[in-house]
């Protein structure tokens, strides 16, 4: 049956008992606890409800025991009886009122004791419906908290702008809760989201506002003092849970308030509380580089895509955006020098004269000493002006331990969105490629995308090298060639070659060594190729003496300075020789003179313990550096490689001839072999054994093939010759 009938029906049931046991019944109203209708017989027109009527009601409501002393109230003609209902935590449902005109020879009690089972009736009436509606209630707060918690947690996933995703959230818990406002404040990462009402109590609201404005540190012991779940004792109106980062330092806090109208309770919602926090640190942690409080880089490069791409992936209009690249100028001279905390200190500023001066733009810092940021609605002249004021302001600022002031400055590169980019760090290449210029011209200072310099067109194809070379890299694209070092003065058993390393692009054609050697070095690749050629080598090399142990070899690899500087590179090549069982006196390490002395300590201790180890070293390029024969005496080296550059036009250049003459004889004395690159004929040939020179290598000489062919052969040749032998 529809409900508005079953309470019409109850009523008519209630007004017919009531006009028979009270003569004179003019109507009844039943209220609730908050002094609300919610049952009814209204009486006609023409009885006004006097304010003493009113005064009874919430006299009777406050305190039923006055019931008796004041529950009737006289109202113009009629008189009200005002009955307290029974029932409830505190004793108290509601209020029943009846009507009726005015009898002097009825009392109170007289009419109370006359309506006695209408009162039962509503009181179990109301008893039941007090417990639907705390069940209904229940219900409905658990179905509020689950849909909150569920919403929260798939926006939270959803990995969207984080100011938007953290706004809605606080949108999403107002909504849900029931409550007034929602603010979220977290100082460090420049965090100050307001949804709905200003928060309670101020105390708590100025506090979190003097953190963000002052960034005191003094502040943080009075957070450290508030508890992890807050209510206000007087108001019960605030909940204030912190906001922490890696669950432990507290970072901020996240503030519930205007909870009169909400049906939460309080355990309810601390544990709410506690889950939107975690929620939010979760986003802070992903989304916020953590010392510097920027914007994490994937969160920059979505938002780079989004802002040079229309809602469907389109490109938009890029003309007036630029993109800028900053990159801090010795940040590990101020660690040496001051320690790495003054080294965070540095970049911590750096990040905040960036939020200075850069105001909305979206900022981010891509490595440990490297930030950059979009500027959108300018142009070149005014992105330049404005990273004039960041290199300025920079510069200023002084980095103080003791004793020790330091100063650092930036390099700073702008360039125009790639319009023909679609990834984020395509997108910045530009302003990267601007930025190597500026640190190759001194540093400290800016430098402007054009695209007719030379030097920045030549940083350009590095950029785009460099995806060619990491993807040959992961993908099984690298490998190992050898050209063989030939004996000049008669034949030797021993077969000797060099190890040249070859990369193919994802179409299969070959990269030229001199392009991808000066992208790879200046991108930091070259320690990872070293460390692929030695593997790669080594395991061939293996296999080989396990087929031809008898052939005498020795393979010689070029190692880069990046390796020869690196910690852990000795340590690599000592497990490489172990784990694959080859002999050492089979190798020989190739390094520049420029490389070795550049790496001087690095290079001798390197040098020295393989040298223990049985393995041979060359000098390549000799005769290139500036000082090459004095320091010759500091390389525990076996060979020379003559630069092929004295090599090429030895038969023409007397110059030339007597350069090669001088290393040859500097050799000879000091028991060394000698190898001059690039060979150039027959008559090249013959001056180089005139001079004393050991071996040569070139084109003419032997072209480079696939080691493992060159392998291969060798031991095919073995086996013939020990058929014709036998």
């Amino acid at each position: 049956m529809d409900s508005g009938l079953d309470k019409n029906q109850a009523i008519s049931d209630y007004t017919a008992f009531l006009q028979a046991v009270l003569p004179g019944f003019l109507g009844f109203y039943c209220y609730d606890r908050r002094g609300s209708i919610f049952f009814e017989q209204p009486v006609e027109a023409g009885i006004d409800f006097t304010p003493a009527y009113t005064e009874a009601l919430k006299n009777i409501l406050n305190e039923p025991g006055q019931a008796a002393g004041c529950g009737q109230v006289d109202i113009g003609s009629a008189a009200a009886y005002v009955i307290p209902l029974a029932g409830g935590k505190d004793g108290l449902l509601g209020l029943f009122s009846v009507i009726v005109q005015t009898d002097p020879a009825l009392s109170y009690g007289e009419i109370v004791e006359l309506i006695r089972p209408v009162v039962h009736s509503l009181q179990r009436e109301m008893n039941l419906r007090l417990r639907l509606m705390v069940a209904y209630q229940k219900l409905k707060v658990r179905s509020a908290e689950e849909n909150l918690l569920h919403q929260v947690e798939k926006l939270v996933h959803q990995h969207r702008d984080s100011d938007e995703t953290l706004g809605h959230v606080l949108l999403l818990c107002r909504k849900f809760l029931g409550i007034s406002g929602v603010a979220l404040m977290v100082p460090d990462k420049h965090i100050r989201i307001f949804e709905g009402d200003a928060q309670k109590p101020v105390e708590v609201r100025l506090l979190l506002s003097e953190m963000v404005d002052t960034g005191s540190a003094d502040l943080e012991f009075k957070i450290d003092n508030i508890p992890d779940d807050i209510v206000n004792s007087e108001e019960r109106d605030l909940l204030a849970v912190p906001i922490r980062h890696n669950y432990s330092d507290l970072i901020g806090i996240i503030t519930f308030s205007g909870w009169e109208k909400s049906s939460f309770s309080l355990r309810r919602r601390r544990r709410i509380g506690r889950y939107v926090a975690a929620q939010i640190q979760d986003v802070i942690a992903r989304d916020y580089d953590s010392l510097t409080g920027l914007m994490s880089s994937q969160l920059f490069d979505r938002n780079l895509v989004a802002l040079c791409s229309g809602a469907d992936g389109e490109r938009v209009s890029i003309d007036d955006k630029f993109v800028l690249c900053f990159d801090i100028d010795h940040l590990h001279v101020i660690n040496e020098n001051l320690g790495p905390k003054k080294g965070d200190e540095m970049l911590a500023a750096f990040a905040g004269l960036l939020r200075q001066h850069l105001g909305k733009q979206i900022v981010t810092r891509i490595a440990s000493d490297s930030f950059a940021a979009l500027m959108v609605d300018t142009n070149m002249a005014k992105a330049r002006l404005m990273a004039s004021e960041i290199l300025s302001a920079f510069g200023e600022l002084e980095f103080v331990d003791g004793e020790k002031k330091e100063r650092a400055s930036v390099s700073i590169g702008i360039g125009p969105v790639n319009n023909e980019a679609t990834t984020a760090s395509a997108m910045l290449v530009t302003a990267q490629v601007a930025c190597k210029a500026a640190k190759d011209r001194g540093r400290g200072r800016i430098e402007t995308y054009e695209d007719n310099d030379k030097s920045i067109i030549q940083r350009m194809d590095d950029i785009q090298l460099v995806g060619d070379i990491r993807s040959a890299i992961e993908n099984g694209r690298v490998s190992v060639y050898a050209q063989p070092i030939v004996p000049l003065n008669g034949n030797e058993d021993r077969k000797y070659f060099e190890v040249l390393v070859r990369l193919l692009d994802s179409s299969g054609q070959q990269i030229l060594p001199a392009k991808f050697f000066s992208s790879a070095e200046r991108y930091q690749l070259m320690e990872e190729l070293d460390r692929l050629v030695i593997n790669k080598t080594l395991k061939l090399l293996q296999r080989h003496q396990q087929d031809c142990p008898e052939i005498p070899l020795r393979i010689a690899i070029n190692l880069s300075g990046q390796s020869l500087g690196s910690e852990g590179f000795l340590g690599f090549v000592l497990e490489a020789i172990k784990r694959f069982n080859v002999s050492p006196d089979t190798l020989c390490f190739e390094i520049t003179e420029t490389v070795a002395i550049a790496n001087l300590q690095h290079a001798q201790t390197f040098m020295h313990t393989l040298k223990k180890l049985g393995c041979y070293f060359s000098l390549d390029d000799f005769g290139t550096g500036l000082s090459s024969f004095a320091y010759l005496k500091l390389f525990p080296v076996s060979t020379l490689k003559i630069d092929g550059s004295f090599v090429r036009d030895i038969t023409s250049n007397v110059i030339s001839q007597s350069v090669v003459a001088a290393i040859s004889e500097v050799a000879r004395v000091m028991k060394l072999e000698t190898v001059a690159e690039c060979v150039p004929d027959d008559e090249a040939i013959e001056l180089l054994r005139d001079v004393g020179v050991t071996y040569g290598q070139g084109f003419l000489l032997g072209e480079p093939q696939p080691l493992d062919q060159t392998l291969d052969s060798l031991v095919e040749a073995s086996l013939v010759a020990s058929e014709i032998t036998a």
